[in-house]
């Protein structure tokens, strides 16, 4: 007996081809729904991070995926500003706007109905999106939280001095919680503060990771990949505020005098100038920046080094977070050393792949770069640990299955049958 098959609406910022974890959660989320069944339409803007240009490029395009996602699905992008994204604040602020006036008509003049939407944030614009469409289609809305933005933005200088404001902004927050039918979170740190808003029954946590693919790939490649000549410690991601890699710049000019010590640096954002100021300005021969690649690119590139890095600057707003690095340098199998707190540093401390300092704290740093160093069983040690623990917690596979289990749930469909569960262990086990 054939069953009519319900249809989703996902709204989202940022997809399929954009680089980064954002985008590819909610692409998995896309393939895994069309697979189950689901009839599945996004309303997303044009790839723009961190430029336009570089999707023009063979590298950022995977034609297996774009099958999987494009067949009897409605990709519709909307055309925002050009004005180049950054972790600028207001520049960030004036594109949510921006992609939220132009995806409103999108969604009010759709002909299709829809049983469930879902609405990624952090722009807290989306999620007032996925309220429009909740009553416009009088189904069911899931919020999946990538970040809690006005605990990210409350000590922003204009919100800072601006009480007012950011009393706004927790009260959109809580407006967008109430009209939700349930809560999605990337990080088990957010689970705290939103049970303060007393939305706990909501609330599942379902983290980023990696495919159990992804994961046997990154193996292959790093055990036939000969590493650097030199000890190198690699930094890879947003360059921004938030992650202060100005003081990784001081880690390197710290070991400069170790010539067998080098840096890279692959990524952008608003602090990459003042970087590469910096590394002018000390004369340093040890490190280079690179700009973004296409990840595959990218996993080649940290395959060949020692030690990934990961740095949020000290901040009670970053104490829930855990940057998408993290889990791929456990991924790929190489040691960490970060200079984070809270969830982040939780994890990799539960997880034994690496080693933990204060942020902004270049001597901890070093001191935790010259241990690896200095010791290759440590080295093993947390390459081994990391990899298994991303398999066992971060298995993209089995967190897409509990993704479904709770849309099932949500809109209380009872045809459901679960395959392929437990799929990361059980290709652990072969």
């Amino acid at each position: 007996m054939n069953k009519v098959k319900e249809k989703v609406l996902i709204i989202s910022e940022v997809f399929y081809p954009e680089i980064g974890s954002g985008a590819n959660r909610i692409t998995n989320l896309v393939i895994e729904l069309k697979k189950n069944g689901y009839m599945v339409d996004v309303v997303t803007s044009e790839p723009s991070y961190p430029n336009k240009d570089i999707y023009k490029e063979d590298g950022y395009r995977d034609l297996e995926k774009e099958n999987d996602i494009y067949t009897g699905s409605n990709i519709h992008r909307v055309r925002t500003s050009k004005v180049k994204r950054t972790t600028n604040f207001f520049i960030r602020l004036y594109i949510y706007i921006n992609f939220f006036f132009k995806s409103i008509f999108s969604i009010i003049f759709r002909r299709s109905k829809y049983n469930l939407v879902i609405a990624t944030i952090p722009s807290p614009f989306s999620g007032v999106l996925g309220i429009i469409a909740k009553i416009r289609f009088r189904c069911k809305f899931i919020l999946d939280i990538r970040d809690l933005w006005p605990e990210c933005i409350k000590n922003v200088g204009l919100f800072r001095k601006n009480k007012f404001l950011l009393k706004i902004a927790y009260v959109l927050e809580k407006v967008i919680f109430k009209f939700t039918d349930s809560i999605v979170i990337n990080s088990n740190g957010f689970k705290e503060y939103i049970n303060k808003n007393k939305y706990k029954k909501r609330v599942v946590f379902i983290p980023n990771g990696l495919q159990v693919s992804e994961i046997e790939r990154y193996e292959k490649i790093r055990r036939k990949t000969n590493k650097h000549r030199k000890f190198t410690v690699i930094y890879t991601g947003m360059i921004g505020l938030p992650q202060n890699v100005t003081s990784l710049v001081r880690v390197a000019r710290n070991l400069r005098h170790i010539e067998d010590i080098e840096f890279k640096i692959i990524g952008t954002g608003i602090q990459r100038e003042k970087v590469l100021e910096l590394i002018d300005h000390y004369d340093l021969k040890n490190i280079r920046v690179y700009n973004p690649m296409p990840k595959k690119k990218v996993v080649e590139e940290v395959a060949k080094c020692h030690i990934g890095l990961a740095h949020l600057r000290k901040d009670s707003a970053f104490d829930l977070v855990i940057p998408g690095k993290i889990i791929d340098y456990m991924g790929i199998g190489i040691p960490i050393v970060a200079g984070v707190e809270g969830y982040a540093a939780k994890v990799i401390n539960d997880s034994e792949s690496g080693l933990v300092v204060e942020p902004d704290d270049y001597v901890g740093l070093s001191k935790a770069i010259m241990k690896i160093y200095n010791d290759k069983k440590s080295y093993e040690y947390y390459s081994k640990n990391g990899m298994n623990y991303c398999l066992n917690n971060f298995c993209v596979e089995n967190n897409l299955i509990k993704y479904i289990d709770l849309i099932e749930r949500v809109t209380r469909r009872n045809d459901y049958v679960k395959e392929n569960r437990d799929v990361c262990m059980e290709s652990l086990h072969q």
